[in-house]
C-alpha cells in the first residue's frame, strides 16, 4: 500500500473541495487565495494557509482590518514572527503589512466567505492560540499541534489548552483526549470544586465558570509548571 506524504496529502483534499463546486464558498475561496500577492513554496505552512477577512488589535488598541494570512495549524518547532494582513482595497506585496506578534492584542478571522462565524487567536510564545472565552482578567486559550511525519498515516494531533491569567500562562493539562473532561478536571483542582460533567450544560459554562472565578479572585494559586507571558 502506497501512503501520501503530507504536503501531497492536503494538496489532493484542497483539491477535492474546489471540485465540489463551480460556485458558492470553495471557488470564492480559491479566488480569494489566488489572490494574494506573496506566493509560498510548495508544502510551506503558509502555502496550506487560506486567506481569511478579519481585523488585528493591535495593543495600542490600533485596529487593522483587511485579509489575513495566519497560520494556526502547524507542529511544535513551527513560530509566528508576524501576522501579515492585507488592507481591503489594496493590492500588491509592497501593501501587504506584517505586524509583528509582540504588537498584537488578538486577531479576529471570519471561518468563511459566506458566513459571519469568527474566530480570535491570539500569540503565545510565538504562536497563536485560538481565545475560546475571555474577559478582562484571564483568557482561556486553545490550539493543535500537528506532530511531525513524513506519512499522513502517521501524523497525530494534540491540543493544548491554557488559562492566561496574572500575567502568567497556566497550563490546562489533558488527563484523556477530551477538552471537556481537561477543563472540568482543571476546575475541580483549581477552584477546589467537585463538580461533574452533567452540572454544566456545555464546554461554553465550564469555560464561562473559570472566567468568573478568575474575574472575581486574584489570589489563585500559580503552578510551579506556569511561566510568565510573553508573546
Amino acid at each position: 500500500m502506497r501512503y501520501l506524504t503530507i504536503p501531497l496529502l492536503k494538496v489532493c483534499r484542497l483539491s477535492g473541495l474546489l471540485l465540489l463546486s463551480g460556485c458558492g464558498i470553495f471557488s470564492k475561496q480559491a479566488k480569494l487565495d489566488r489572490s494574494w500577492p506573496v506566493k509560498y513554496g510548495f508544502g510551506t505552512i503558509l502555502y496550506f494557509t487560506p486567506t481569511r477577512e478579519g481585523y488585528i488589535v493591535k495593543n495600542d488598541n490600533d485596529t487593522l482590518k483587511g485579509y489575513i494570512k495566519m497560520a494556526t495549524l502547524y507542529t511544535s518547532d513551527y513560530t509566528i514572527t508576524d501576522v501579515p494582513v492585507l488592507p481591503f482595497n489594496k493590492t500588491g506585496k509592497s501593501a501587504i503589512l506584517n505586524v509583528k506578534v509582540e504588537d498584537i492584542n488578538f486577531v479576529r478571522i471570519h471561518m468563511s466567505l459566506n458566513s459571519r462565524d469568527t474566530e480570535d487567536y491570539m500569540p503565545i510564545a510565538s504562536a497563536m492560540w485560538q481565545i475560546l472565552g475571555g474577559n478582562d482578567k484571564a483568557r482561556v486559550c486553545y490550539r493543535v499541534l500537528e506532530s511531525n511525519a513524513v506519512l499522513a498515516k502517521d501524523v497525530q494531533y494534540t491540543g493544548q489548552l491554557a488559562l492566561l491569567a496574572d500575567g502568567y500562562i497556566i497550563p490546562i493539562r489533558y488527563h484523556s483526549d477530551k477538552r471537556s473532561v481537561a477543563l472540568l478536571d482543571f476546575i475541580n483542582e483549581r477552584y477546589g470544586q467537585d463538580l461533574f460533567k452533567k452540572d454544566f450544560i456545555n464546554e461554553k459554562a465550564m469555560i464561562a465558570l473559570i472566567l468568573k472565578n478568575e474575574q472575581r479572585d486574584t489570589t489563585w494559586p500559580i503552578p510551579r509548571e506556569s511561566y510568565r507571558f510573553r508573546h
